[in-house]
């Protein structure tokens, strides 16, 4: 994957990146670090489809990401893509085996859903929690669960917007240890937004941002 001249701005005029370069290799781990503000959260954004640049290009698997259409976009993000957020983002109103098995339901594997759901949680430690729905365990397990359905269908790509935030520093330490085993174990290229120079420090290639600049 690759960013070239990549520029935003907000609908009130705020440019969130300006004329940003970057590339991610084939299952590299990527830290893309800088202050609140400094861009890294939409440089992310920009990067996974999920926003358009006014000016510069994604180019992903030798095509144009960001020059797709809306639907070919949201394709990509479901089946090559996989994402964790601070907040887990799960679904309330389903189990926390639901919510893994998610990302293969919708791309038409449900056949393969629950055996893939088992062995992931099993990897995190929450097996035993998988019938529960996420009010009901803990911040850390609920960070679990949201690690195992970004992975699940074995993505090209995971993107995690300050995947650590909510929790405490063992408990970050523990889940970036485990999020960096599970992509490596799947093949999978990481990009980590992060203010946390500990965390960064964990990945492979660090990048900062700065005023919406990358500063390599």
């Amino acid at each position: 994957m690759s960013a070239r001249s990549l520029s935003y701005a907000f609908p009130d005029g705020t440019v969130a990146v300006s004329g940003a370069d970057l590339t991610l290799g084939l299952g590299e781990t990527l830290a893309l670090a800088g202050p609140s503000g400094s861009g890294k959260s939409t440089l992310l954004m920009l990067l996974a489809g999920i926003l358009v640049p006014a000016e510069g290009v994604v180019d992903f698997d030798g095509e144009s990401l960001s020059g797709a259409s809306q639907d070919e976009r949201a394709r990509v993000r479901l089946t090559r893509f996989g994402f964790v957020f601070q907040s887990s983002d799960l679904v309330p109103e389903l189990t926390l085996r639901e919510n893994i098995e998610l990302p293969l339901r919708l791309t038409g594997r449900s056949g393969a859903a629950g055996d893939e759901a088992r062995d992931v949680a099993s990897r995190l430690g929450i097996e035993e929690l998988l019938d529960r729905h996420p009010a009901q365990v803990s911040g850390g397990q609920r960070q679990r669960a949201a690690l195992a359905r970004a992975v699940v269908h074995r993505p090209e790509v995971v993107f995690a917007d300050e995947p650590t935030g909510a929790l405490d520093r063992e408990s970050g330490r523990r889940a970036m240890e485990l999020l960096l085993a599970l992509s490596a174990e799947r093949g999978a290229s990481l990009l980590v937004v992060t203010h946390d120079e500990k965390v960064a420090g964990m990945l492979s290639r660090r990048v900062v941002m700065s005023d919406g600049h990358v500063e390599e």
